[in-house]
């Protein structure tokens, strides 16, 4: 039988060329005999001249006694050829270091030895400008070398210097042995002779303090930088230099005229000397190893060819089409031949909206942060022109890109909340309890959602940040996650969404609430300033606050006293060089980091980053991973309101304004007389509990059993008045409880009314004072007709005297008795409402049907969109019913055996002008890659093509791929996909009217080139 030959070194790629492999220390050009230049070969001179001694002696000296009295250096190196020669030689990096040694060194040194080490610093520095001052002496003033010294010792080189000067005259004012050596033997164009200490160096007086020495130092580098800068750019220009001091300095001494014309001469010796090493390499190849030169290849391109307008149809481009590219340098026409057969369609990449990314960091296995990049096809992933040569971008995104805006979203008519002091509880019940992540608390995790979740909500002007007042995970008759959120009675609206305002793509009707990841979230051990929250009871009405207030439980302002209620820990703020003051533990983002002050910071300037001794980098962690596998079940919403002002109040006689005192039964109350309270927001929700605070005015000035001693009425205390209360629902009016009494005894039955009343109904989840009802308009007064949206309050079993008046007061001048007092007309001075309502959505009892006539609304929000997500079992009709569990979006391709995994990276490409209404099409994309871009150490990746359906992602079949010339985007080439006539175009995690592909890798996108465009 026969064996199948055994690989066991497979490799994923289909190789690179010569070309590619070849490092540039292989070329022979880059291994010569003698690679020696010009300046080379004179600072070679220089110190061969150093080593050529001579003496002075004659015949009587005895030889033993005689000493050399000097060499040859002084006959090479006065010549400006070597002097452009020896700055050639002068070492950057190599200074730099030394400086940093010589920094280091003073930061480190005891406070006996910080004056011995700011002078080896302040030495290193004066020492460089003595060395260029020097070159400008030396340099004759015709060459362009002079000319450029002198125009950099008189503006940068100068005004650095005059900045080292003034903080060391500064420093020796304060520490004598600061030593000012090598600055008086500097020419005047430096300008020193008038420079004073710069006082504001230094203010503690010593050179100890660690701020005032950070910032002397900063400054030091600063002008040192300055300096290399300069050097630096000396360096490069040298090759110019020299090359004038040959051909346009006639006065070299003839000594050194014979040595550079010598040593001009040796340079086609050493051309013909390394020849060498690729005659070597030739003999090698070809006589010892015999190998042969490649026959041709012929030339490829990849052409891109697009439909002309109103074309009718797909054309087709038949296989062996010639296509004519001109004529090549000896004038041969050029004729390239299609190597296979192409259907040309309307669809196009979309340059504009079409090429987004997102990046998925990992650290110890964790979501650490999420990247995205709205242009992916740009510097910076918004927008920004790309420097490389090459125009290349990462395919799949990076932690260079700008953060991620992920989270969710609640939609709901029971978030209508205009006015009051509004509490909004959302319980979203799970499938399985809440998991703390190992090494975490209980504790932690809760402080770091509350402080590292942003809360927004829909506005009359835009986006309302929101406290998060707690956050509970527990299990109450299930595991559940708990968002407690409060608004002040000044905070503004909650109002409807709208697109126009809000600009967020969400498809919604009613306010809405999302919730924000934030990827700068502090960890728990530095969230501090917590104050724990004393309950306050609410009050039975309004008038027992001052009661609270005298025990000394005050009610605060979350504005006033946000440190103590609803702190959200430490404010991070952007850093500003110019704010001069830092308090200790201060937060503060700069150059993308987040960094925490060490001490207290005195001074503007002190920048994160460049003072680890003031400033310490701030590890951050993301509310992803302790969101991120959570799966909803059902969903609660429960708002408390107090403080309803905003009222239609309507009598008998018609509408009143309750902005002022008003007769809420008439002029003349009599049994059956009504009031009626109406509002949109509150009578539309499903209310279990209402509450009434009113205040009386014009009360009488002593009990009603005194008031209304000379009538039959004969009240006994001040409670003997009553009305009940009926609300709206449905249609039909239905009373709520017995009927209560409007007024309270203050004191005792002698003593007049209480001036304030607090009324209060309860219902129940099965026995609610009002059900939920469909949207009402809104509306001005009560109408026939209407079925929600008031309650009413009926005066019952007496009225106030004025049907006895009349015969009251006859009798009293008939017996000559005591004139009954006027019967009392209540008046309402102010009267506010408060509330409670709630919303239960159990998504187990419910089925694809009832998402049509869904209220309440659930989002994920995604870095480019939003999806809206209804939580149910699956259904058979998916696409149709956006059926999704988990909280929070999820990035995930199908991996080997079917298994989902989380993709570190993923590239999404849009596309327009794409018709699928007839039938599914093939898709030729032209993948233009940087090839070798990719990290050679790193293992190949597979990349995973998907398609976009009704917002969820489907990965293509191996049939559905037909062809991938890119061998996984190792290299530029054509991919071929079935597009299969299903896919949508309306889809909300990304922009609309395009079908969307996503091309995805697992991980170490880095085994990925790098993208230069995308046809």
């Amino acid at each position: 039988m026969t064996t199948q030959p055994c690989n066991p070194h497979p490799i994923d790629s289909d190789g690179t060329s010569w070309r590619q492999r070849a490092l540039a220390a292989q070329a022979p050009e880059a291994n010569p005999v003698d690679g020696r230049d010009l300046a080379d070969l004179i600072n070679y001179a220089q110190r061969y001249a150093g080593v050529l001694q001579y003496w002075v002696a004659d015949e009587l000296t005895d030889p033993a006694t005689v000493k050399p009295e000097g060499d040859w250096r002084s006959f090479v190196g006065k010549d400006v050829s070597a002097l452009v020669a020896r700055i050639s030689n002068e070492d950057v990096p190599a200074l730099r270091s030394r400086f940093e040694t010589l920094r280091a060194q003073v930061e480190q040194a005891p406070a006996a030895r910080v004056a011995d080490s700011f002078n080896a610093l302040y030495g290193e520095l004066v020492g460089l400008a003595v060395r260029l001052d020097g070159w400008f002496k030396v340099a004759p003033d015709d060459l362009l070398l002079s000319r450029e010294l002198e125009s950099w010792i008189g503006t940068t080189l100068g005004e650095a210097l005059r900045t080292i000067v003034a903080q060391l005259r500064r420093a020796r004012a304060i520490e004598p042995a600061i030593d000012e050596a090598g600055i008086q033997s500097l020419e005047p164009l430096w300008q020193l002779e008038a420079v004073l200490p710069d006082v504001s160096l230094f203010l503690q007086g010593n050179l100890n303090h660690t701020q005032d020495q950070q910032l002397a130092l900063e400054q030091l580098a600063q002008a040192h930088g300055q300096f290399l800068q300069v050097l630096q750019q000396l360096l490069d220009r040298t090759p110019e230099f020299l090359t004038e001091t040959l051909e346009k300095h006639p006065r070299h001494q003839p000594h050194m005229a014979l040595l550079l014309a010598f040593l001009q001469l040796f340079g086609g010796a050493q051309q013909h000397l390394n020849r060498l090493t690729a005659e070597h390499l030739n003999f090698y190849y070809r006589k010892v190893l015999g190998l042969v030169p490649s026959v041709p290849v012929a030339d490829s391109a990849h052409l891109v060819l697009e439909p002309a307008k109103n074309l009718v149809g797909d054309p087709k481009i038949a296989k062996g089409t010639e296509f004519k590219a001109g004529k090549d340098d000896s004038g041969t026409e050029l004729i390239y031949v299609s190597d296979d057969e192409l259907v040309i369609n309307a669809a196009q990449v979309d340059v504009n909206e079409g090429l987004k990314s997102v990046f998925v960091a990992l650290e110890q296995g964790e979501v650490a942060s999420i990247y995205a990049a709205t242009d992916a096809d740009s510097a910076d992933g918004e927008g920004a022109e790309i420097t490389d040569a090459d125009g290349r971008w990462a395919t799949f995104g990076s932690a260079q890109l700008p953060f991620a805006e992920l989270g969710f979203a609640v939609a709901s008519p029971m978030l209508e909340l205009a006015e009051g002091e509004r509490t909004i509880l959302l319980r979203f019940d799970l499938d399985d309890p809440f998991e703390i992540p190992d090494g975490s608390s209980v504790d932690d995790v809760r402080k770091e959602l509350r402080h590292n979740v942003i809360v927004q909500g829909t506005g009359a002007d835009g986006w309302i940040d929101i406290e998060i007042h707690e956050v509970e995970f527990v299990d109450d008759w299930g595991p559940c996650l708990k968002f407690r959120l409060f608004l002040e009675a000044d905070e503004a609206a909650l109002q409807p969404y709208d697109e126009t305002v809000h600009s967020a793509g969400f498809s919604a009707d009613y306010p809405l609430l999302r919730f924000l990841l934030d990827n700068e979230g502090l960890p728990a051990v530095d969230l501090s300033g917590e104050v724990a929250i004393a309950e306050l009871p609410e009050p039975a009405c309004e008038a027992n606050v001052a009661a609270a207030n005298d025990a000394n439980i005050k009610k605060l302002s979350a504005r006033s006293a946000g440190a103590l209620l609803f702190s959200r820990g430490v404010r991070v703020q952007t850093f500003d060089d110019h704010q001069p003051y830092f308090t200790r533990n201060t937060l503060v983002r700069h150059g993308g980091k987040l960094f925490r002050a060490v001490a207290d910071i005195e001074s503007a300037g002190f920048r994160p980053g460049h003072f680890e001794k003031l400033w310490t980098a701030q590890r951050t962690v993301y509310p992803y991973r302790y969101l991120q596998y959570l799966e909803v079940r059902g969903l609660r919403i429960d708002v408390t309101v107090r403080g309803v002002r905003d009222l239609v109040v309507e009598n008998d006689q018609g509408v009143v304004d309750p902005a002022k005192p008003f007769m809420p039964f008439g002029a003349s109350p009599k049994v059956g007389s009504s009031l009626l309270l109406g509002s949109r927001e509150v009578f539309s929700k499903q209310l279990g509990e209402v509450r009434l605070d009113i205040g009386w005015a014009a009360l009488p000035t002593e009990g009603f059993a005194g008031y209304y001693q000379e009538y039959t009425l004969s009240p006994d205390n001040n409670q003997f008045f009553k009305a009940t209360a009926a609300f709206l629902n449905s249609g039909d009016w239905v009373t709520a409880g017995a009927a209560q009494h409007l007024f309270d005894d203050a004191g005792g039955t002698d003593n007049p009314p209480a001036a304030e009343r607090c009324l209060r109904w309860s219902g129940d989840d099965a026995a609610p004072l009002v059900r939920a009802a469909d949207p009402m308009n809104e509306f001005k007064r009560y109408a026939v007709g209407m079925r929600q949206g008031f309650m009413r309050f009926t005066l019952t079993d007496h009225d106030f005297g004025q049907a006895e008046y009349p015969q009251a007061l006859a009798t009293a001048v008939r017996d000559k008795g005591a004139i009954p007092n006027l019967p009392h007309v209540p008046q309402i001075a102010q009267i506010k409402l408060s509330y409670k309502a709630h919303q239960i959505v159990d998504y187990r009892g419910k089925g694809a049907d009832a998402f049509t006539t869904r209220t309440a609304q659930l989002f994920q929000v995604w870095p480019f969109g939003q999806r809206e997500i209804w939580p149910i079992a699956a259904v058979d009709t998916p696409g149709i019913i956006p059926v999704e569990r988990r909280l929070l979006p999820h990035f995930e391709v199908t991996g080997a055996g079917g298994v989902s995994q989380s993709a570190e990276g993923s590239l999404f490409i849009g596309l327009k002008g794409l018709d699928l209404s007839a039938s599914s099409k093939n898709l030729t994309l032209l993948m233009q890659v940087a090839e070798g871009s990719a990290d050679p150490e790193l293992p190949v990746q597979p990349v995973v093509w998907s398609y976009l359906l009704a917002d969820v992602w489907h990965d293509f079949s191996s049939d559905e791929i037909l062809a991938d010339g890119t061998n996984g985007l190792l290299r530029s080439g054509i991919i071929k996909l079935v597009l299969p006539r299903e896919m949508t175009h309306d889809n909300q995690i990304l922009p609309a009217n395009m079908h969307w592909l996503r091309a995805s890798v697992v991980r170490n996108t880095g085994a990925v080139c790098e993208l230069i465009a995308l046809h």
